[in-house]
């Protein structure tokens, strides 16, 4: 990516099951639904970064794909693994069960950090 997005998305990932699989394919594709579309995308993930880089729905030019097999630990070496690849103004979390409700919650982030001075947000997503 060329330009600088407002927002990173960083999903750390670890493949447990199918199941996992389809649940971050869902997170994927409400992000790819949303109407704001100024971010990238960061999956850092732990094991079967192999099987993930021949999936289809990991393949385009905004998704950065992280093999971090070596990030010892849990969830959390995942994600600051996942930060030393963000290029965003913003790094937005999004864990591969979660995704967003409707297609404009991005837009709606991004409209409270432009019109407040804030220097950090926290916002939900849905969890399954």
């Amino acid at each position: 990516m060329s330009r600088k997005p407002f927002f990173s998305i960083v999903i750390p990932f670890f493949y447990r099951d199918e199941n996992s699989l389809r649940q971050i394919k869902r997170s994927i594709r409400s992000i790819r639904n949303q109407t704001f579309n100024d971010y990238e995308i960061v999956i850092s993930t732990q094991n079967k970064y192999e099987k993930l880089q021949k999936c289809e729905a990991f393949r385009c030019d905004f998704i950065k794909l992280i093999d971090a097999k070596l990030v010892q630990g849990f969830i959390q070496g995942n994600i600051n693994n996942a930060f030393k690849f963000c290029s965003g103004y913003w790094i937005k979390i999004l864990f591969s069960d979660d995704y967003f409700y409707t297609k404009n919650d991005l837009e709606n982030i991004h409209k409270f950090l432009k019109n407040t001075n804030s220097y950090w947000c926290v916002s939900n997503s849905i969890h399954s």
